[in-house]
């Protein structure tokens, strides 16, 4: 995993704890259960990354398969940007995002050009409900086309763990 990914972890697990500790109003049982709830989900994507990186999909996963089918460069997906295509890429990436890696809703917007949780929500509901009834441009072969791709990764790396498994169980025999 690159250093600038793993810092992008730390980073998120520390603006998590500073928010809670720098709230100004009272801090509640709930909030700050939500708070290292959060912060468990941040560490637990950011272990699964390092430790087992080739069975686990990434962010830097979809974001490459998204850019591919999209022709939107991935560093464009993170900028603020109301242009459509590239509005359009992000939300498909943050779908996708939420779909197949273990990340919880704000570390995908947060990966995404530092979206809230809220927005990745609705990415999740315009790419479920509208992009495939769309056919000015082209979106739902797009939609299709990802979701094909993020199967076969997911696949291959199930596969690719599953030898690494058995070759582990017999070397211990």
């Amino acid at each position: 995993m690159e250093t600038k990914n793993l810092e992008f972890y730390i980073k998120t697990i520390e603006n998590r704890v500073i928010v809670v500790y720098t709230a100004k109003k009272k801090i509640d049982v709930d909030m700050f259960k939500q708070a290292i709830n959060e912060t468990l989900s941040e560490l637990e994507c950011a272990y699964n990354s390092i430790v087992n990186p080739l069975c686990v999909i990434m962010l830097e996963d979809v974001e490459e398969i998204v850019a591919k089918y999209t022709g939107i460069d991935p560093e464009a997906m993170k900028v603020k940007s109301r242009k459509r295509e590239i509005v359009t890429a992000r939300q498909i990436a943050q779908a996708m995002g939420k779909e197949y890696t273990r990340c919880s809703l704000a570390t995908v917007g947060a990966y995404f050009g530092g979206k809230n949780h809220a927005t990745v929500l609705n990415s999740i509901g315009i790419v479920r409900d509208t992009l495939p009834l769309d056919k000015k441009y082209g979106y739902a072969s797009i939609v299709k086309a990802v979701i094909e791709d993020m199967e076969k990764l997911k696949a291959h790396r199930l596969e690719n763990k599953r030898r690494r498994d058995k070759r582990d169980e017999q070397v211990q025999k």
